[in-house]
């Protein structure tokens, strides 16, 4: 694993430095018009994925970003209500962890701050930083605790100010350097303290039956991470106890319905139904067969959330 030469590249796989790699066009979900074809490459060694070549430079991501903020586009993923939705399921994650009294929090990458509202609305000190949302402050009425909004980043806090917990919801895909930005998220964690990473899953079923269009396909997601990789980089990174969710922190996700075990029975359907993706259909039902067998534990994920202690 070579942490220290973590880089996007189109030779070598950043995480297991094996050079097996596989190119895949993809469409993107964030591009306008949407379906915009880019390229990813995949590690056949260790199942690790990043785009390459970049679509997007990092300023360009941050303004994306701003204006999607702005839009807030109904059932999309900046939608208020959503967020909100979402931040309750991350926050009880997050609290079935950390049970500890005290109660100070840092969201890296806090978008709108509706976590670190949501995190106020229950005891909590949170501070977000963004560098695409503007400062502010809430302590509404019926709140416990305090949320406040810096627009920056990481590097920008005071070196001795220290958190129980740091969150980085969907934060990591979309940073050229995420073994970076890691490190300088421990060293403003507590001895004890917590960190919790929420991103997409690279090795789900969910990838699989959303082929060349699936949902995290993004010009703004610069790596595919899965539960394993994710797990042994925070080991290597000197971080322990490390828990994944056993389910995915989305209030509409439903893997019984979506991710039942591949059928004959049902592949076939399916190639009656579309005898003119019958080749697509095949190679999906055995893609997923074998995805139940290589990854039982986390195949119905399509998102991780990840949590270890300091």
């Amino acid at each position: 694993m070579g942490l220290d030469d973590f880089r996007l590249n189109g030779e070598i796989c950043p995480f297991c430095l094996g050079n097996s790699l596989k190119k895949i066009t993809v469409r993107a979900n964030d591009s306008k018009p949407k379906g915009k074809r880019f390229q990813i490459i995949e590690c056949i060694d260790c199942c690790f994925a990043w785009q390459w070549p970049i679509n997007r430079s990092e300023n360009h991501s941050a303004k994306y970003f701003e204006e999607e903020y702005k839009r807030k586009d109904k059932d999309s993923y900046f939608d208020p209500h959503k967020r909100t939705q979402i931040s309750n399921m991350q926050l009880e994650f997050l609290e079935n962890l950390h049970s500890a009294k005290s109660k100070e929090l840092l969201d890296i990458g806090a978008g709108d701050g509706a976590f670190i509202k949501t995190a106020a609305g229950h005891g909590w000190n949170a501070l977000g930083i963004d560098p695409a949302e503007k400062s502010f402050s809430f302590d509404g009425a019926n709140v416990s605790g305090f949320a406040q909004m810096i627009c920056g980043y990481l590097n920008d806090l005071p070196e001795i100010k220290k958190f129980d917990v740091i969150t980085m919801w969907d934060v990591i895909e979309h940073v050229e350097e995420p073994i970076k930005l890691l490190k300088s998220a421990i060293h403003f964690i507590k001895e004890d303290g917590l960190l919790v990473i929420e991103t997409g899953n690279y090795q789900s079923a969910d990838r699989i039956i959303g082929n060349e269009s699936w949902w995290c396909y993004q010009l703004d997601h610069r790596w595919y991470f899965s539960p394993p990789i994710l797990k042994k980089i925070l080991i290597g990174l000197g971080l322990k106890n490390v828990v994944v969710s056993s389910q995915t922190l989305r209030p509409w996700w439903n893997p019984e319905a979506a991710y039942r075990r591949p059928s004959v029975i049902r592949v076939t359907g399916r190639i009656i139904k579309n005898p003119f993706r019958v080749t697509s259909h095949i190679k999906i039902y055995f893609d997923l067969k074998r995805a139940w067998e290589e990854w039982p534990q986390w195949v119905t994920n399509g998102i991780i959330t990840i949590g270890a202690s300091h």
